[in-house]
């Protein structure tokens, strides 16, 4: 039999609004391993159920028209394998409507490999890699390559805020 997979749609954490708020709390809920929290989720009907490949293909789709649509968007899967899969696929459609070689790649954490114009996130702190005056890397930041460096460092800034902030992961 097929295994049945569930994709959640959209997560907005900690909003002002009174909806915001009740997903926060519906977050954190389902962190602590509470089901009470995946109420909420259903209750506004952005659970789906199905085999886990159309899962997937349904999770991809809807995160690559929301990028193409300018919007942010991440795109969690259950496994590291999938997450894995997703995201060379993401990097191979945009690889095709790039149009330019990729120059210089680096092989990531996961075994895929980046190069400028791609996406990443970090995983841990890094407290002594400063980002301006006022932050430092943080673990789930995202970044967008700027460079990959001989040696393999790369040179990125953040996905979200002042692109004229970058620094270099080692």
């Amino acid at each position: 039999a097929a295994h049945r997979a569930v994709t959640l749609s959209e997560v907005v954490r900690f909003g002002k609004t009174e909806r915001g708020r009740a997903e926060g709390a519906a977050s954190l809920a389902m962190r602590r391993g509470d089901p009470a929290g995946i109420a909420f989720y259903l209750d506004h009907r952005r659970i789906h159920v199905g085999a886990d490949a159309l899962a997937a293909e349904q999770a991809y789709t809807a995160w690559l028209t929301d990028r193409r649509a300018g919007r942010d968007r991440v795109l969690p899967a259950p496994t590291n394998a999938l997450v894995a899969e997703l995201n060379d696929r993401a990097r191979a459609d945009r690889r095709r409507t790039n149009c330019k070689p990729p120059g210089r790649t680096v092989a990531l954490s996961d075994g895929l490999l980046a190069s400028a114009g791609d996406w990443i996130t970090t995983r841990s702190n890094a407290r002594w890699l400063r980002i301006g005056k006022r932050g430092w890397v943080k673990n789930g930041q995202r970044w967008m390559i700027h460079a990959v460096e001989r040696g393999g460092s790369l040179t990125v800034s953040p996905l979200l805020g002042d692109d004229a902030a970058t620094v270099r992961l080692p």
